[in-house]
């Protein structure tokens, strides 16, 4: 049997620590995303976290940044019209600097281009120079994007979102 739980640090009022017998069971496997959460040395610290330092017990895997030869691959393997742009050297050299290799920041971009269906084929890498590196790019396009569908509502619109996410932001402050 394998458990998979993926974003055990996005885990809001409770702990994974426990949750699995410190002697698993003969066939059971669990397996684990996290990323570092402030002040974690290494991957180790989620170890620590969970109980789980016994040696034999569990494994730490740190998964690395994409290069643009691995950012090229999931294209390739997302399959037409993606694959089209896996072969293009200034397109991925684009999301690599988008990206920065973060492998959720490139599920993101690869999920907004599959989105556009056969259209992606005509991408200008133009298109992607004028965002910004990293998350904070990344949401500035995806607001931009939000007030042009919007349109004329979109002052009242970015208003009431931008109240709901301050408040959800806050919400476990105590």
């Amino acid at each position: 049997m394998v458990v998979v739980l993926d974003g055990v640090d996005e885990a809001a009022d409770w702990t994974a620590a426990g949750l699995f017998p410190a002697q698993p069971p003969d066939g059971l496997r669990v397996v684990l995303s996290a990323r570092y959460l402030a002040n974690d040395r290494d991957e180790r610290a989620w170890l620590e976290r969970l109980g789980w330092e016994k040696p034999g017990l569990a494994q730490a895997l740190q998964l690395y940044p994409l290069d643009r030869s691995g950012i090229a691959s999931v294209l390739l393997q997302m399959g037409f019209p993606l694959e089209l742009l896996g072969v293009r050297v200034n397109i991925v050299s684009e999301l690599h600097r988008l990206s920065e290799g973060d492998p959720l920041l490139v599920r993101l971009y690869v999920d907004d281009l599959w989105e556009r269906g056969e259209a992606v084929v005509r991408l200008q890498p133009e298109e992607l120079r004028t965002i910004r590196p990293g998350l904070t790019g990344y949401f500035e396009r995806w607001w931009k994007d939000q007030r042009l569908l919007w349109s004329k509502e979109a002052p009242e619109r970015e208003a009431t979102v931008q109240t709901v996410l301050n408040l959800l932001a806050g919400a476990l402050v105590r």
